[in-house]
């Protein structure tokens, strides 16, 4: 089951570890993917310089890419 939505959606104590390691950036989107017992956050972050995709489930996190903005 794969739901999507904005920064709302996230847990609390997800959505607080995404602030305090990309504090410059906004939540732009999530989807969170539930199967086989498991529970996975993507989230998409954005900042005036750059675009990140982070993945979370449970105490894990990790960003999975990071793409430069160009003008």
């Amino acid at each position: 089951d794969i739901t999507y939505g904005n920064e709302n959606q996230l847990p609390g104590d997800i959505l607080q570890k995404v602030r305090d390691a990309y504090d410059d950036y906004k939540v732009t989107s999530v989807a969170n993917i539930k199967e086989s017992g498991r529970d996975v956050w993507i989230i998409n972050l954005e900042s005036l310089k750059n675009i990140v995709v982070v993945w979370a489930e449970g105490d894990e996190f990790d960003e999975v890419n990071k793409i430069a903005k160009t003008n």
